[in-house]
């Protein structure tokens, strides 16, 4: 199985360094569709333009992170892959927005107890109806979004 991809390069970023030095990132992000896939026109596959998106962001989206939430929005199965602070948990974000706005309930994984715990703390932040069960801690297991 084949796969088209579209190298998408991130904006330059600016980051300050404890040593006040600047340095200069460029990143590129790779997209890959499934071999035959037909991509549809941004006029018609963007879901802001359709109807109300299921979260809005004080920021603008990566390309990558706006084309991975077009194919959510189409009921597309979607994999991000990205480095670390790359913005992985936009879309995630997105999803479970998502997944809420539509009656649904959402879990949501993390490989260790401490990333589940800042998930938990800031998910709370954001919808109000979020459990927690680790190994040892349950905290409403019975929330929309675990």
């Amino acid at each position: 199985m084949g796969s088209l991809k579209r190298k998408t390069p991130e904006e330059p970023s600016t980051t300050t360094t404890t040593t006040s030095q600047i340095q200069q990132h460029e990143c590129v992000h790779e997209v890959s569709y499934p071999h035959g896939y037909v991509q549809a026109s941004s006029s018609t596959s963007d879901s802001s333009q359709t109807k109300d998106p299921a979260k809005k962001f004080p920021f603008t989206l990566d390309p990558f992170q706006s084309q991975a939430i077009t194919c959510l929005e189409n009921s597309q199965s979607v994999m991000v892959s990205a480095h670390t602070s790359a913005g992985k948990t936009v879309v995630a974000l997105y999803a479970i927005a998502m997944s809420l706005r539509n009656g649904q309930r959402v879990i949501y994984t993390s490989p260790i107890k401490a990333l589940s715990n800042q998930k938990y703390r800031e998910f709370k932040e954001e919808f109000s109806d979020v459990g927690l069960m680790t190994g040892d801690v349950t905290i409403d297991p019975n929330a929309s979004c675990l």
